[in-house]
């Protein structure tokens, strides 16, 4: 009966163990920043969705797969002309 319990007890302890780590492990590290919303070493969870300031910019690295993503806020600069000057018809 005693085996039992030590079994049950270390088997939970695995368990927690493993959520712990795997729920750790699903984030996002920020690695560069220019926003004081989010410091450099700041840690954001893997779903979420940065607000940023026009001119804000910050990079994470995502964790476990050591990729990069760059959030960045909206442009400071005024919109260009939609659709560019090629095949502007010359009269």
């Amino acid at each position: 009966m005693r085996l039992r319990d030590l079994t049950c007890a270390g088997v939970a302890l695995a368990l927690s163990a493993f959520v712990a780590v795997s729920h750790a492990s699903a984030e996002m590290q920020v690695i560069e920043s220019n926003s004081a919303r989010y410091p450099v070493g700041a840690t954001l969870r893997d779903d979420a969705t940065p607000t940023l300031a026009a001119g804000e910019q910050i990079k994470v690295l995502l964790l476990p797969s050591n990729r990069t993503k760059v959030f960045s806020g909206a442009s400071k600069a005024s919109p260009g002309v939609p659709g560019g000057t090629r095949g502007v018809n010359k009269q």
